[in-house]
């Protein structure tokens, strides 16, 4: 909503994933995940257990994004969702459309216009 771009990432387990966001470039993060999971229905980092070097890949890649959009250099994974798997060693890029008529946030008609704060499970140590 404030028009800047970022990089969303996230990990559990032996699993990472990583996106781009840039205004006006590709979808949004609501185009992506349209609305958030119920409260509980996903675990806690306490609950399924988080592999630290998985926090170290993910986050050099984040980081690599950020210095990518920084100095203008290189293809951002804008409307592309990276996942990375650390049991088999693989990453895979899979496609995210943009979807410029129905999105509550970047549609045509916007129906969410403010932030607001989901109830969700934090990560408890």
């Amino acid at each position: 909503m404030a028009g800047k771009p970022f990089s969303h990432a996230g990990i559990i387990r032996f699993q990472g994933q990583l996106m781009t966001y840039v205004p006006g470039e590709g979808p949004c993060y609501r185009c992506v995940f349209r609305d958030p999971p119920p409260k509980d229905a996903v675990p806690t980092c306490k609950q399924a257990g988080v592999v630290g070097a998985m926090g170290g890949v993910i986050g050099s890649l984040q980081a690599m994004e950020a210095i990518k959009y920084i100095i203008g250099q290189g293809k951002l994974l804008t409307g592309t969702l990276l996942t990375y798997d650390a049991l088999t060693m693989t990453f895979r890029k899979v496609p995210l459309p943009k979807d410029t008529s129905d999105c509550p946030v970047c549609g045509k008609h916007p129906t969410i216009t403010k932030l607001i704060d989901y109830e969700q499970a934090e990560c408890d140590m």
